[in-house]
């Protein structure tokens, strides 16, 4: 072998293939296969060492925590390095990282070529970055979401614990004072561990926007117990709990004739979530919080024909409700009795820009639940039990905004 050879041959195993990602990994017009068959199509344009631009498409089949393959049309060999540039659509992130190629197969005349990498050996454990970590486990979730979508009558299922196998989350309204009560006590754990709620004696946060009888508090129950819960609250003369920062951002809506409601007081137990309870990155737990969310979004969309559900959230969870199509009508602010921030948010029920698996799981196939949701019955019982001693009109009078407190 010549010298220039030994060159050449050294020379391809080093190249750095430059990939930018022109279009998102994450597309919102993927109809042709789904997110199922891991097939998500990449403009992209690959530049050698000479710097000349040579646009291509490839797909991407398969991203693990340890490698990731594309039909590529490209003639590369093992040894060389791809340096990829792209968007992560629902973190709003742009992701930049390396991977080797270590594979190639030949699909055949005229065909993709599939080409399987690794991270590279100068990454630290041969792992991916933490954002290319974060998108693997975020596209394991949109796989889950989009089997479920096809599975008629869905029922998510609560996580396997120590203690006990995976079991079904029943999804329904929380009718009884019992269920109710439940209910509250589970969101004011969460709020006063986070610091969003004064200490109450019954250990329940409630507020005067509850005893509106058309407020609905949904439950997911496992074996009988409230393991989380989420509450829909109608827009009405008193308004909602986000005019209290947001007010300025709802009112043109309400000019237009909309007809909001708003999400709030969402929480799930750690009983039976684990101490992280959920988080954007963990399929089994995500379809049981985007479950929780779907009988509340059909109920808003097919019972009450409302047309834009509202959230106030903290800034760095938004990427729990982009999933979902909300886009956000407002800056940072404040809540000043807790110097806590938030965004206010917004999914548009009649112009829904959702991608089509998200479509299906979230409104393809209407719940049987619905029929068995109706106004929330205030009694002497609830009122003496959920409110104590303060009647309702005071607590009316004295009601906190919701807010949509998370762990992740």
């Amino acid at each position: 072998m010549s010298k220039g050879s030994e060159s050449t041959d050294r020379d391809v195993h080093v190249k750095k293939w430059e990939v930018m990602l022109m279009r998102p990994m994450l597309n919102t017009d993927v109809e042709r296969s789904g997110v199922d068959a891991g097939a998500m199509p990449w403009t992209v344009n690959l530049r050698g060492a000479d710097g000349e631009g040579v646009p291509v498409t490839a797909y991407l089949r398969e991203l693990g925590e340890s490698s990731l393959t594309l039909d590529l049309e490209l003639a590369v060999q093992p040894g060389q390095v791809l340096a990829l540039a792209g968007k992560d659509e629902i973190a709003r992130r742009d992701i930049a990282f390396e991977a080797q190629v270590v594979q190639v197969q030949a699909n055949g005349p005229g065909k993709l070529a599939s080409v399987r990498c690794s991270p590279c050996a100068t990454q630290v454990s041969r792992q991916w970055p933490r954002d290319v970590k974060q998108l693997c486990q975020r596209l394991r979730v949109d796989q889950a979401v989009a089997a479920a979508g096809r599975v008629g009558g869905f029922q998510p299922l609560c996580p396997a614990t120590d203690k006990r196998a995976a079991v079904p989350l029943s999804l329904t309204q929380a009718k009884s004072v019992d269920e109710r009560e439940a209910a509250y006590r589970l969101v004011y754990d969460a709020y006063f561990a986070k610091g969003l709620a004064e200490p109450a004696e019954n250990g329940l946060y409630t507020n005067g926007f509850l005893l509106n009888p058309q407020t609905v508090t949904f439950v997911g129950k496992v074996e009988q117990a409230v393991a989380m819960t989420l509450t829909s609250i109608p827009d009405s003369e008193q308004g909602l709990p986000m005019d209290a920062v947001f007010a300025d951002c709802l009112e043109p809506l309400r000019k237009q004739g909309r007809r909001l409601v708003e999400f709030g007081m969402l929480a799930v137990g750690t009983e039976h979530f684990g101490a992280m309870n959920y988080s954007i990155h963990d399929p089994d737990r995500m379809l049981c919080v985007y479950s929780l969310f779907r009988i509340a979004l059909q109920h808003a969309k097919f019972s009450r024909d409302c047309t834009d559900v509202v959230f106030a959230v903290p800034p760095k969870h938004q990427a729990l409700y982009r999933f979902m199509g909300v886009g956000a009508i407002s800056e940072v602010r404040y809540y000043s009795k807790y110097n806590t921030p938030a965004v206010a948010i917004r999914i548009d029920l009649l112009a829904l820009e959702l991608r089509p698996h998200v479509r299906q799981f979230l409104f393809g196939e209407a719940m049987a639940e619905l029929q068995e949701i109706g106004l929330t019955d205030w009694g002497v019982q609830a009122l003496a039990r959920l409110f104590g001693s303060r009647s309702a009109p005071s607590v009316a009078r004295d009601a906190e905004p919701q807010f949509n407190s998370q762990s992740q």
